[in-house]
């Protein structure tokens, strides 16, 4: 998992769970003015390889105004952005983990193969 699409892909699948989370109208506008920024894997903003079995992801939200903090996360990895979406297509999906945190969330999937993106 490399480069720009395992960063496409993450910031996909926080926006979708974010999305998912928000069950009023007036949330769903505050989640449309989010923006999810800083994606790293493994410390590194656009890894052309990684070497960790488990990497670690790790992201901020950006929003204009006050008071706004991430309840939880939802990770999902798949070998391409067409897959993300698609029932038994992703490789991981964490679920929805009710959580602040957004440093170093580990990997937890089947193995990862050489040379995959």
């Amino acid at each position: 998992m490399t480069s720009r699409l395992a960063h496409s892909i993450l910031i996909l699948a926080l926006l979708t769970s974010l999305a998912a989370f928000a069950a009023d109208q007036t949330l769903m506008a505050q989640v449309d003015a989010l923006k999810v920024t800083t994606l790293r894997t493994e410390y590194k903003d656009n890894p052309l390889g990684i070497d960790a079995r488990k990497p670690r992801f790790s992201w901020q939200i950006q929003r204009s105004g006050r008071g706004v903090v991430q309840a939880a996360y939802q990770l999902r990895v798949a070998a391409d952005q067409g897959s993300l979406q698609k029932p038994g297509g992703p490789i991981w999906d964490s679920g929805r983990v009710d959580s602040g945190e957004s440093i170093h969330r580990v990997y937890e999937g089947p193995a990862l193969e050489s040379g995959k993106r």
